[in-house]
């Protein structure tokens, strides 16, 4: 599938280069890595914490990615350990992000597979640490390599170090500060941990206890029925940049419906449908 986005990208928008034919100019720090793309997102931290919404925030970092050329899409994964994967390309990388993640998460396995990207590799995020015996070294220290950087961007260490002087350090402050920096609480005990504010055996236990909130569908009680929209859902899943360019390309008459359906995966006779349910969230 993301093999298939990146067809239907080239057709879009032909020889386009993202920002990651420019890698020469990376930092290799970390700390001035994640700076560095602080600036090209233009989305300070301030701006980050002032949202105090996972969501929202996760759709910014979506729109912005995009006008990188680094193209983001939704879908339900068949696997609940797998939150996400990346696809490298210089002229049209492809992040998919499993929809049935917390939208904490979701912005975890963004900056995750953008570190993959930055590296010239290719990858997916598995959200249970156990999966590293099946990896050898390099595959082990790249993973968390791309963990590290999250973590470093969506938690920078010396906006955190200012935030832990303002009130005592709890399990409901540790709530606190996810929600503040739109991340899981796992990451927010991660960067405790890394300044020693917890020990390991407190980082193990609270992981575990925290360890649902990584997944926002499995809380609905048994015989409960899905609901939500599914040409909603549909579009969350394309993204609001990518659908709208493939709807200007059908009104233009530069690809048929046959094509518009495919780019947009799906059927001819639900365009229509699909059509004015994105124009009426474009009002």
């Amino acid at each position: 599938k993301a093999q298939a986005y990146q067809l239907n990208l080239r057709e879009l928008y032909g020889n386009r280069s993202s920002v990651l034919s420019r890698r020469a100019d990376f930092p290799t720090d970390i700390n001035d890595l994640c700076d560095y793309f602080r600036l090209l997102l233009s989305f300070p931290i301030a701006a980050q914490k002032a949202r105090k919404s996972a969501k929202v925030v996760f759709e910014i970092f979506r729109e912005k990615f995009y006008e990188l050329g680094i193209y983001v899409f939704k879908d339900a994964f068949k696997d609940n350990s797998v939150s996400g994967l990346c696809l490298n390309d210089d002229q049209y990388p492809i992040i998919i992000i499993n929809n049935s993640m917390s939208f904490a998460r979701q912005i975890f396995t963004l900056f995750h597979e953008l570190y993959h990207l930055i590296s010239n590799t290719s990858g997916a995020e598995i959200i249970r640490d156990d999966y590293y015996v099946y990896l050898n070294e390099q595959q082990t220290n790249s993973e968390k390599a791309c963990d590290v950087f999250a973590n470093a961007f969506l938690v920078p260490l010396s906006d955190f170090e200012e935030e832990l002087k303002k009130q005592p350090l709890d399990e409901d402050r540790i709530t606190d500060l996810a929600i503040l920096y739109s991340v899981s609480k796992e990451a927010i005990m991660y960067k405790l941990l890394s300044l020693k504010k917890i020990n390991h055996s407190d980082y193990d236990r609270l992981k575990e206890t925290f360890y649902g909130d990584a997944m926002r569908n499995l809380t609905k009680k048994s015989g409960e029925k899905g609901g939500g929209n599914h040409y909603l859902t549909k579009l969350s899943y394309l993204g609001h940049r990518y659908a709208g360019d493939v709807f200007k390309e059908y009104f233009s008459g530069r690809i048929s419906s046959t094509r518009a359906s495919e780019m947009l995966n799906s059927k001819i006779d639900h365009l229509p449908k699909l059509e004015s349910t994105f124009y009426r969230g474009v009002k």
